[in-house]
């Protein structure tokens, strides 16, 4: 499958644009293009845990090659002209010869390698100048003493294990293994590699950090000298300060960066040594502050906001992981921006900076993931969680300067989840600027920031309440599907699927077709957008940006070349997100309630032609320390309300909002040994309205969440038989011992 740009991509224009855009210097050189390869095999075994031995790619470069790999591209990828999946039983040796520039001449080199996955060793003209371990960050040699004058020759051999051992890997797994949502696995150099000239002292890196006032630089200097820090609008500089440590610049009336006016100011930074300027390095920043409340709203720049994209799991048809061109990210993000997105989840992966550079420049809110380690068969041990957090470090502190990073989230659902307490602590000490996500779906231990569940259903379900005060969000969501003829990666040709009605939909659905999607997804959306307006809900991830290889669920197909609704469409629908509703409640008065008893050994069935006891009046909403149910241990629980209507509304839903037995629960024990099941406590309800069957529910939440909600839309047709008059509506629970808490309202909405 390819994409727009992959005919565009050659040996002469493979990513020419600068790789490091917040850390610039005029004399660098890319090295991208043609390289030699060889494969070679290796002797390794699958283990639990951490690999003990110091170095898989120590050893002389070959002298024969296999043939040429267009560098950034990994092996595996299309672009790369080869197509070769590396295996844990396999390293791969690239090669290549260059020519400094006359302007580099004389000065320090360092090679800069921005992504490898996993190890990697450099060798220039035979001498190895360092080894690198990690799969999705930037890192650098100085390789001045290894260069001879005229030609250089480069080796770089890489090993990966891939899930045959402990390491950060995101949704890799070697195609044998392919289970759930697993893509293809990918080995060896993904990112740019170029070189570039400093002089003797030089700035290694700086940290910044910015707020509503300026800007707070932390300078890394190889050598001695001192920093001057210039912060310019346009040419204009409007903020400047010199230091050695760290360096406060402030700004007079500042222009804040947010999604609406994503401002930027320039930054200079100045290395002088005796007055004379010996490095220079151009980067910018964003002014503003992320944080929350204590009522568990997010605030950027003090005011709330509700934030709303995709999970982008950065995956291309042509590059895999690369993507294909700078035009390329630009054409993502962008179309998140055209289709009302102010946010998106980068999962378990990082991007190239140019991504971020762009997010920055556009004006979009990033989650950003760490990478996870295996979600299946592994062991945590203490050196392979050691070197996940080194992993982790590392990337905050390389992609930590860009103002689009709002949030770092430690670990996704339970994969490779260990010590989340510790880990989430260390996170937020690492940097205290911006929010941290301790754990995105499945299992929470109480701490981070934000509170953040996984919600797959049509009908959703989410706490509303945290008894930490944390941000309530939905970190995934959605995930409905369709596939577009001619522009799916494989499967079926040309498949199509029906879809049931919304009345009758449980999990995440497979549409018919366009119309199916434009009629189904505005209904998905009127109902998920109470958990905001009402339901206190901060943020919702929808799965997500593009189709990826078997999953169909995108925005757009996976070559990025349909959008499976017009782009002004989808703006239409998400701008419902953000405009604030008026609710009021149609049913009203006393209620009644039945309790039932189902024999044992028999399943418990929603079956209101079984309601023929005795009902007795009472009152919603209710709420039992023991549960709402009778003494009897199988005990069922029926209720009505007969209601009257005066004014027919134009919308509906019906709110559920519950305590179930999750709240009083422990998280079991973290496991180091392997994936962790689901923590999910369900209640379920059967609906009726007026006699006839609503909606037969599941209400699912995790273990230790309090107050929950569900809503339930109705349909337009369910929505025209609320005429003037008398209506009724009944629920029946099967385990109303599991219930602790109950409240019920119709509502109507403009």
């Amino acid at each position: 499958m390819k994409t727009r740009w992959t005919d565009q991509v050659t040996p002469e224009n493979v990513l020419p644009e600068h790789p490091q855009p917040l850390f610039r210097r005029d004399a660098w050189m890319s090295l991208n293009g043609l390289w030699n390869f060889k494969l070679e095999k290796t002797e390794f075994k699958a283990i639990q845990g951490f690999i003990e031995m110091a170095s898989m790619t120590e050893g002389a470069s070959p002298q024969e090659w296999d043939g040429e790999l267009l560098v950034p591209f990994t092996v595996d990828a299309p672009l790369s002209g080869v197509m070769h999946i590396l295996r844990p039983q396999e390293r791969l040796w690239y090669q290549r010869e260059f020519n400094l520039p006359e302007g580099m001449q004389g000065k320090r080199i360092l090679l800069h390698i921005e992504a490898s996955d996993w190890e990697t060793s450099v060798y220039v003209n035979g001498k190895k100048v360092g080894q690198h371990r990690g799969a999705y960050d930037p890192f650098s040699f100085e390789i001045t003493d290894a260069l001879v004058s005229g030609s250089n020759k480069l080796s770089v051999c890489v090993w990966d294990a891939t899930e045959q051992q402990a390491q950060p890997l995101g949704k890799q797994i070697m195609p044998e293994n392919r289970m759930g949502f697993r893509y293809q696995p990918t080995g060896g150099i993904w990112q740019p590699v170029w070189i570039e000239a400093v002089s003797k002292s030089y700035l290694a890196s700086a940290k910044l950090r910015s707020d509503v006032t300026g800007l707070t630089v932390t300078p890394d200097v190889v050598g001695s000298g001192t920093v001057k820090v210039r912060v310019l609008d346009g040419e204009q500089v409007v903020g400047e300060a010199v230091g050695e440590g760290e360096i406060r610049v402030d700004v007079p009336s500042p222009k804040l960066w947010s999604p609406e006016t994503p401002n930027l100011y320039a930054v200079e930074l100045l290395l002088e040594e005796d007055g004379k300027v010996v490095d220079r390095v151009s980067s910018h920043t964003g002014l503003r502050t992320i944080s929350k409340n204590d009522a568990g709203e997010i605030l950027l720049n003090g005011k709330p906001i509700v934030m709303y994209g995709p999970l982008d799991q950065g995956y291309w048809p042509d590059g895999i992981l690369t993507p294909p061109s700078d035009e390329a990210i630009i054409y993502d993000l962008q179309y998140l921006k055209d289709i009302g997105c102010n946010m998106v989840r980068v999962h378990i992966k990082t991007h190239p900076a140019r991504w971020y550079h762009h997010a920055d420049r556009l004006g979009l809110l990033v989650i950003q993931d760490m990478i996870c380690m295996p979600k299946y068969g592994q062991t945590v041990t203490a050196e392979a969680s050691a070197n996940w957090t080194r992993e982790f470090a590392e990337m905050i502190a390389d992609f930590g300067n860009h103002p689009s990073i709002i949030s770092w989230c430690v670990f996704n659902e339970a994969w490779g989840q260990h010590e989340t307490i510790q880990q989430t602590a260390w996170a937020k000490e690492t940097d205290p600027s911006r929010l941290t996500l301790s754990a995105s779906g499945w299992t929470d231990r109480g701490v981070g920031d934000i509170l953040d569940v996984h919600q797959y259903a049509t009908y959703p379900t989410m706490p509303i309440e945290d008894k930490s005060g944390r941000c309530i969000t939905i970190g995934e969501a959605g995930g409905h599907n369709l596939i577009v003829d001619d522009h799916h990666w494989h499967g079926k040709k040309n498949a199509r699927r029906s879809s049931p009605p919304m009345s009758v939909s449980g999990k995440r659905m497979t549409f018919a077709g366009i119309e199916d999607m434009d009629r189904k997804y505005d209904f998905y959306f009127r109902n998920l957008r109470h958990f905001v307006t009402r339901g206190g809900c901060r943020s919702i991830v929808y799965t997500q940006i593009a189709d990826v290889e078997h999953e169909c669920n995108g925005y757009m197909t996976y070559d990025r070349e349909v959008s499976k609704l017009p782009k002004k469409r989808f703006a239409d629908i998400h701008e419902w997100l953000f405009k604030p509703v008026e609710y009021s409640v149609v049913n009203g008065g006393r209620w009644q309630r039945m309790s039932l008893v189902t024999p044992k050994g028999k399943k418990p069935k929603l079956d209101w032609e079984k309601a023929t006891g005795e009902w007795t009046t009472t009152e919603l909403p209710m709420e039992s320390a023991q549960g709402l149910g009778t003494d009897e241990e199988r005990s069922m629980l029926a209720l009505k309300q007969q209601f009257e209507i005066s004014e027919s509304p134009q919308r509906a839903v019906l709110e559920i909002r519950f305590k179930n037995g999750s709240f009083n629960r422990e998280p079991k024990p973290e496991r180091l040994d392997g994936h962790q099941p689901r923590p999910a406590v369900t209640t379920r309800v059967a609906i009726t309205l007026d006699g006839k069957p609503f909606r037969d529910h599941l209400m699912s939440v995790h273990t230790g969440h309090g107050l929950s909600v569900s809503y339930l839309e109705l349909t337009n047709e369910e929505v025209a038989a609320l005429s003037t008059g008398a209506h009724e509506i009944g629920l029946m629970f099967p385990a109303a011992n599991e219930l602790y808490s109950l409240d019920v309202q119709l509502l109507s909405y403009r």
